[in-house]
């Protein structure tokens, strides 16, 4: 599956070659925080790339990156047709491999901060839509900082 890998501590115009898959994320989250793993069968089997990261002694000078960058237009968004109706794809239930992904998040941001995020003490429910899970990883990076 083509993957994009977009960080300073990435050298500029690497091209890796590579067989990753959807839970190589996980994989190389395991590596590179040295946390417990696998979280499931998907993952136990996938490769991890966080040696890309450790390719530079230090992150590339930020001149040197460009300081934004444009984001699609989400003025004619991607409808799916589900039973014959058309749904915004963040109304979208998620998929099984989504629900496993977004619990092993949970997880692995309730090990880093201590918070719990899955379970009868998890704080905030867990999401069920495409839209609901993306804000929930968005809202934790950013609450660690990343």
């Amino acid at each position: 599956m083509p993957s994009l890998i977009v960080s300073p501590w990435v050298p500029k115009g690497i091209v890796e070659n590579r067989v990753l898959q959807h839970t190589s994320v996980i994989t190389t989250a395991v590596e590179l925080f040295g946390l417990t793993g696998p979280l499931n069968a998907r993952d136990a089997s996938a490769k991890g790339f966080a040696d890309v990261f450790t390719r530079l002694d230090a992150p590339r000078d930020p001149a040197h990156m460009p300081s934004t960058l444009n984001r699609p237009s989400i003025a004619d968004p991607v409808l799916t047709t589900v039973a014959g109706v058309a749904i915004d794809s963040g109304d979208e239930p998620l998929d099984s491999l989504t629900d496993e992904w977004i619990r092993g998040f949970a997880a692995l941001v309730a090990r880093r901060t201590g918070a719990s995020l899955v379970g009868a003490t998890a704080k905030e429910a867990l999401p069920t839509t495409q839209g609901e899970a993306a804000d929930f990883v968005d809202r934790h990076l950013r609450a660690m900082g990343i």
